[in-house]
């Protein structure tokens, strides 16, 4: 499975990379997916592999710039699973939700992993209630600020089932240590900003809104003088954070118009 990059609205994709990486070499039905998102460099994708013998289903993170890719298990194998497939995910700014069909000793059921911050990855599951049976079909997700929703199948019944969650918006500021104001001009900002380096390595970069969701940025760097795009992001007030490789931070407000 691979991803088509376009940097000018879909009207070419000259970048490509191939975002399954567990080496599956597929003999007859291609692994299902992927399904993904992009935040800032990243582009975090779902899809199933039977890499391991067993089809599990695996998140997957890139670099754009980088063009590159690497993968985790979701939940890897554990006692009583048979087999897992059909993942989709879909987040609200950093946190994001992944759904699959899962089949166990139990029988089928609608599994899912969610988290506050995607990119420390998903880390455990739950089943959605009611969400059981040999009957239980393919679910997709999509989320808003708080809220998730589910839909999916149920053969037994012949009915399109749903399903609301919410959860808890993190509006935290991040906490800034060591921390040093930083000019960046022009501020307010349309398309693009900068910053003047004194001879600093740039570590992780981001812009945090008003209810404390990260967007990844990355740094264009030349001549002393860091760039960064703001293509995709809404206009509104931003704190703005660098950190350089010794672990120090720089933050500034910023006005995106």
């Amino acid at each position: 499975m691979w991803a088509g990059i376009s940097t000018d609205g879909g009207m070419t994709f000259p970048g490509h990379m191939a975002v399954d990486t567990t080496n599956w070499m597929i003999m007859s039905c291609p692994s299902s997916g992927p399904d993904g998102f992009v935040i800032g460099d990243s582009l975090y994708t779902v899809f199933m592999s039977t890499s391991t013998g067993t089809a599990l289903v695996h998140l997957g993170r890139a670099s754009l710039s980088g063009m590159a890719a690497k993968h985790t298990r979701i939940t890897g194998m554990f006692t009583g699973l048979s087999s897992q497939n059909y993942p989709r995910i879909a987040n609200s700014g950093s946190a994001a939700i992944t759904v699959w069909k899962q089949n166990t000793t139990s029988g089928n059921s609608i599994a899912y992993s969610f988290t506050n911050n995607i990119s420390s990855g998903f880390s455990g599951y739950s089943t959605i209630t009611g969400a059981t049976g040999s009957g239980i079909m393919n679910a997709d997700v999509t989320m808003a600020p708080g809220a998730v929703h589910v839909v999916w199948e149920d053969d037994n019944t012949g009915n399109v089932m749903y399903m609301k969650g919410t959860y808890v918006v993190n509006t935290a500021v991040p906490a800034i240590t060591s921390k040093e104001l930083i000019e960046v001009y022009p501020n307010p900002a349309t398309n693009e900003f900068s910053v003047s380096l004194r001879s600093l390595n740039i570590g992780k970069c981001y812009l945090t809104d008003n209810v404390g969701r990260n967007i990844e940025l990355t740094p264009n760097t030349k001549s002393g003088k860091v760039t960064f795009s703001l293509k995709g992001i809404v206009k509104g007030g931003y704190y703005f954070v660098m950190t350089d490789d010794a672990g120090k931070n720089y933050y500034s407000k910023l006005i995106v118009q």
